[in-house]
């Protein structure tokens, strides 16, 4: 015989709400990973296994996704590289997050190109990753090279033909020596300077002189 019911309820409506938020940021997140147009993979923090890849990063490499899944990121570094690999990696993998910094990366085809790197945290698959966002700047990096190397030059021939040059500033007074200047001034290239400590370098009888010629 039944004599009563007892019955329990619970308001769930703000947990099903809080699961489809969830469910509806994973599933953008998704989009903005497989998407995106800037090459991005998932690597296994443990492992270094490279978990997931987007299409961008499938195209710029070479490798197909299946191909991608059988290695992990050492397999992108040079033979050359790897020592220093191991020595940064660890304290990398501490952080939350890391980068930019610029790497060297080889191609399915072995073409080297550089690469700038930076990466996050995430929890993927119920695993600890790290999410790894690889700009190609291989362009900038050589353009800068060429500059350096002009620099370079540059420099090389002011030593040998005693020469310099400088630049003012004339909203901060700063005054920019090259190296040589420097160096014929016998001054450390620490030593801030300005026009004024220039100009009091300058001959008494040729300061009048030097100064109209800068008007």
């Amino acid at each position: 015989e039944v004599t009563g019911i007892a019955c329990n309820a619970r308001n769930i409506t703000d947990t099903k709400k809080a699961a489809e938020e969830l469910k509806n940021s994973e599933e953008k997140y998704r989009l903005l990973f497989y998407n995106s147009p800037i090459p991005k993979l998932i690597y296994d923090i443990e492992t270094l296994d490279i978990v997931e890849v987007n299409g961008k990063a499938i195209m710029h490499f070479g490798y197909t996704r299946e191909e991608f899944l059988k290695i992990n990121i050492r397999n992108l570094r040079p033979q050359e590289d790897l020592a220093k690999f191991d020595e940064i990696i660890n304290s990398v993998l501490k952080s939350e997050n890391y980068g930019p910094i610029i790497v060297t990366h080889v191609k399915k085809n072995g073409e080297k190109i550089k690469v700038e790197v930076s990466g996050h945290k995430i929890f993927y698959e119920s695993k600890n990753c790290m999410m790894a966002i690889c700009i190609d700047v291989t362009e900038r990096e050589a353009a800068l090279q060429v500059l350096k190397d002009k620099d370079a030059q540059l420099e090389n021939a002011q030593q040998i033909a005693k020469l310099g040059y400088w630049q003012l500033d004339v909203k901060t007074n700063i005054l920019y020596w090259s190296k040589e200047v420097y160096n014929i001034w016998e001054l450390p290239e620490t030593k801030t300077i300005n026009f004024d400590f220039f100009v009091s370098t300058i001959h008494a009888k040729d300061v009048q002189a030097f100064v109209a010629s800068q008007n």
